[in-house]
């Protein structure tokens, strides 16, 4: 197993991405709480269990106090469950598979751990989930303000398509909708990422300003 090596003395932290359970939706709703002026409810993060078409992924840090391999990283993906106490919380994602096209309904990373590269390793995991179930593109909406998640997308190949105005709800605010092509002829495989020291509070690595389920409405 390859590890990457943490900033902080006498350890490295691995990087897991599982997908949502029950046990998870307490802490996850209070990371949504903490980061958002237009939160998903616990309730409406519990009926993305249930949705056919919905996926979610929680990414949990582990910390070991070995010395980490000279291989590099590795990003360990698997549907196990992790105690919350030895492997918080890093972020989560969640998307629909509609027809051939790949939704990105919210992105967050807590704010302790953003501009770490766990956003775009989550975002990674997505599209290359998307691209094995047959996807041809994916899509979002950010608000039009918030750059750096913008900044992110464009790194991972997205580019803006469009605006809707006043698209949020508390804040009148424009979306921007981007799109990417997910390319069945080569991989999009996870890249990996080092988990460095978060040194801002604030970075790119965040939901993509408030987006809101298709056809749902405001959160």
């Amino acid at each position: 197993m390859k590890q990457t090596e943490d900033c902080e003395a006498g350890g490295c932290l691995q990087l897991r991405i599982d997908f949502l359970r029950e046990e998870d939706l307490s802490g996850i709703a209070a990371i949504e709480m903490e980061s958002h002026v237009e939160p998903w409810s616990e309730a409406s993060m519990r009926e993305e269990l249930h949705r056919p078409i919905s996926r979610f992924w929680v990414a949990h840090l582990s910390r070991f106090l070995d010395h980490p391999p000279a291989e590099g990283p590795e990003i360990q993906t698997r549907r196990e469950a992790c105690g919350h106490g030895a492997n918080p919380i890093a972020g989560y994602i969640c998307c629909w598979l509609v027809a051939d096209e790949l939704q990105i309904l919210n992105v967050t990373v807590h704010r302790r751990w953003r501009r770490c590269g766990i956003g775009k390793a989550l975002l990674a995991h997505a599209l290359e989930w998307g691209r094995t179930h047959g996807a041809c593109s994916a899509v979002l909406e950010v608000r039009k303000s918030n750059l750096p998640a913008q900044l992110l997308y464009r790194k991972m190949g997205f580019q803006a398509v469009g605006e809707r105005p006043e698209y949020y709800g508390i804040v009148k605010e424009a979306a921007v909708m981007m799109e990417r092509v997910i390319s069945h002829e080569s991989s999009t495989a996870i890249e990996q990422h080092p988990i460095r020291r978060p040194d801002e509070e604030h970075g790119p690595d965040q939901h993509p300003g408030g987006s809101t389920p298709p056809f749902r409405g405001s959160h």
